[in-house]
């Protein structure tokens, strides 16, 4: 259980991004590295037990910048 617990941790870092505004996850390489906010959610429980707390924070931060004015909060940042 161990290995399978470091496996998901290293997965989940290797798309941890630096963006401008600070670290945020990206959804994977290639086409998948948009900043999603349907996998970001997905992702919570998982960076919040590997302790990427700064990471949710500032994620959700954009998540919150980026609402519209109707209040909807977009799919891709």
């Amino acid at each position: 259980m161990d290995q399978l617990l470091r496996i998901a941790e290293r997965s989940l870092r290797a798309n941890i991004v630096e963006t401008p505004e600070g670290p945020a996850l990206r959804s994977g390489g290639h086409q998948y590295s948009a900043l999603r906010t349907r996998d970001f959610c997905f992702a919570v429980p998982g960076l919040l037990a590997a302790g990427e707390h700064e990471v949710v924070r500032n994620h959700l931060r954009l998540l919150i910048q980026a609402v519209r004015p109707d209040g909807r909060v977009p799919r891709l940042l």
